[in-house]
């Protein structure tokens, strides 16, 4: 008994018909599951590949199972039309001058088979694209004028913790000693101004504002003496002070974070030397009376294991305080 799988196209749907040629029953032979087998597959496969088939529907096949198992495929295949890029990505070349001089170039050689990493770098605009297996991003998205730089934004009083007015109050941190340091992970949209002018971190007021009114308690659960850091700062600090999520290089249509891209552009950065011994320059001239790792939880542990060879107190929390109805709590 012979098979045949034909694809018609009628008003934009495409109806994957299975017959039975033959005799024998009335109606036709039946069609089983099994005997839809990998010639069938293929054959509605590569027609949810052409252009003509992208958003179509399968109409009918001879089991339910069968229906569900190829309209998985036809899914699968028509996620996006850069699947072919996505497949083909191989590295992503990044000019990092994080001092003046002359910039290095760091790769994101590992394969990028991974589908959620691939898909999200494919939201890169086209431009950056400098080759069919690579994308190479512009040499002043990674230099040092760049840098968003680390940022007070409150003092601690004796009973209490003294808030600005303007929740976007904010100014260079002091070498005082004894601060409070919330370290982040990277600056991401609006810690940038216009022609990505570096601003500070934490740039939205209501996430200010929510970090500001949780703090007390967590300095309290951390059985701090308010009297000891009395006129101490609180200190904003990304550990990367670039901007990993490449924000603003995505197509307009994907201006949401890509945590596939962050994260894999945010582990390039934070290991090379240069950046990840800032870092603990940064932490040192501060001495921190409290660290308070907030990080994202994709990256926490990772900043968490640099954080304690010093010899600061520094604590986990749950989420980060920043987050709408977040009850932020150490672990």
């Amino acid at each position: 008994m012979r098979y045949l799988a034909r694809a018609l196209e009628a008003g934009g749907t495409l109806a994957a018909e299975a017959k039975a040629l033959g005799g024998g029953a009335p109606g036709g032979a039946r069609v089983r599951q099994r005997q839809l087998g990998p010639t069938a597959l293929q054959y509605a496969t590569r027609i949810a590949a052409s252009s003509s088939a992208r958003g179509a529907r399968v109409a009918w096949f001879p089991s339910t199972r069968a229906r569900e198992d190829v309209e998985g495929v036809l899914k699968r295949i028509r996620m996006s039309p850069l699947r072919s890029e996505r497949q083909r990505l191989e590295a992503v070349i990044m000019p990092v001058e994080f001092r003046r001089g002359c910039p290095q170039t760091v790769r994101l050689d590992r394969s990028f088979r991974g589908f959620a990493q691939t898909r999200s770098f494919a939201k890169l605009r086209p431009e950056f694209r400098t080759s069919p297996t690579a994308i190479t991003l512009p040499t002043d998205q990674f230099r040092y004028d760049k840098l968003v730089p680390d940022k007070a934004i409150a003092v601690c009083g004796p009973t209490q913790l003294q808030e600005p007015q303007d929740p976007l109050d904010e100014w260079a941190p002091s070498d005082q000693g004894n601060a409070i340091v919330v370290v982040l992970e990277s600056p991401h949209e609006e810690e940038y101004g216009p022609d990505f002018t570096p601003l500070g971190p934490l740039r939205r007021p209501s996430s200010r504002t929510r970090l500001r009114g949780q703090l007390p308690r967590l300095l309290q659960e951390a059985e701090l003496d308010w009297a000891a850091v009395a006129g101490s700062e609180v200190i904003l600090a990304n550990p990367v002070q670039l901007q990993a999520s490449l924000h603003r290089l995505m197509q307009p249509n994907y201006q949401t974070l890509q945590h596939g891209v962050r994260n894999q552009v945010w582990r390039a950065l934070y290991y090379l030397p240069e950046i990840q011994c800032d870092f603990i320059q940064r932490i040192m001239f501060y001495r921190p009376a409290l660290i308070i790792n907030a990080c994202t939880s994709d990256l926490q542990d990772e900043v968490q294991t640099t954080l304690e060879h010093l010899r600061y107190t520094v604590r986990k929390v749950n989420q980060h305080a920043s987050v709408r109805g977040s009850n932020t709590r150490f672990i």
